[in-house]
């Protein structure tokens, strides 16, 4: 149904229908929830009676909307440029001079089973990196939260950035849990379902945390391999392609400990993979710190709202 106002500033409307969303939401009744041209049309909206007064509420709302959307249009480049980045890194084919053991870099490269590497790198599985056996997750349902108990990671409150973003936070009620706390530098992977491949690395700010079931947890060797390096490759397009490749054998899409285990990890020195990871960490801290900018302008812009379109401001 399109809307053409005779008497009111198009903008106006707009952001006034935006604010009383929810209540066109409860207007809407019935086994297929809709609305009709008297639940629309018939809806009583606050509207100043200057048209100046509207004009000026709904400039003000646009300009936040636009930094809005250059915000969104920044955080997409600087993802952009961080994934460019990362492919060059974890290939060799930049390599940060001041920490590779020596002013002189080694230049030349060597075909391995994953492509081009430097000469001095190795090509070894996951499973030769680690401390201990890979393990899955303790078998429990979840329950609601409680500050009582642990707080339960499932695959679901892992983002597609590889970050701890529950919605809402849960908790798990099981006699051996503590045997299933994650530890600073460990790394879970999902092994089942669309979400298989996934991957979050343990951040000690995130809480103390039980893994679930359904994911694998790995726990590097400080001294052959740093943990954020493998978190970055298990976010690289050629660890994506191994995913597909090996959850396709079978009709369920599905990795095991044993198969991930076998990942073939590209490994520079251990002074490197640190570089490395430093480099990309950093470029990910101003991501978050953009992102978190966004979130605070998205709030402005709500309370602005609230404020605005009831009279409680006035722009004069």
């Amino acid at each position: 149904m399109a809307i053409r106002p005779a008497n009111w500033n198009t903008e106006f409307l707009y952001y006034s229908l935006l604010q009383n969303a929810p209540r066109f939401k409860a207007a809407s009744t019935g086994l297929i929830p809709g609305l009709s041209r008297a639940d629309i049309l018939d809806q009583q909206l606050p509207v100043p009676r200057d048209l100046g007064e509207q004009r000026a509420i709904a400039e003000a709302l646009s300009d936040v909307d636009g930094l809005l959307e250059s915000l969104d249009t920044l955080i997409a480049k600087k993802r952009a440029i961080k994934r460019a980045v990362m492919q060059q890194l974890l290939t060799g084919k930049i390599r940060i001079k001041e920490v590779c053991g020596s002013k002189d870099v080694p230049t030349g490269y060597k075909r391995t089973e994953v492509g081009m590497m430097p000469e001095d790198w190795e090509v070894t599985p996951l499973r030769s990196c680690l401390c201990a056996a890979l393990d899955y997750g303790v078998n429990a349902a979840a329950v609601p939260f409680d500050d009582e108990l642990p707080t339960y990671l499932r695959i679901t409150d892992i983002d597609e950035e590889s970050r701890y973003r529950p919605s809402p936070r849960v908790s798990v009620d099981h006699p051996d849990s503590d045997s299933y706390v994650l530890s600073k530098g460990d790394l879970v992977f999902a092994r089942t379902g669309a979400s298989v491949g996934k991957s979050y690395l343990h951040d000690p700010a995130d809480g103390a945390l039980v893994f679930a079931g359904f994911l694998i947890r790995a726990r590097p060797e400080p001294a052959k391999l740093d943990s954020t390096y493998c978190a970055y490759v298990v976010q690289s397009e050629r660890y994506w392609k191994w995913v597909a490749a090996m959850s396709s054998r079978s009709g369920q899409p599905g990795i095991n400990g044993q198969e991930y285990g076998s990942f073939p990890l590209p490994l520079p020195k251990i002074r490197e993979q640190r570089a490395i990871a430093a480099a990309l960490s950093d470029m990910d801290a101003e991501i978050v710190r953009l992102e978190s900018h966004r979130s605070k302008t998205l709030a402005i812009k709500q309370g602005m709202m609230q404020q605005l379109l009831t009279g409680r401001v006035r722009l004069v």
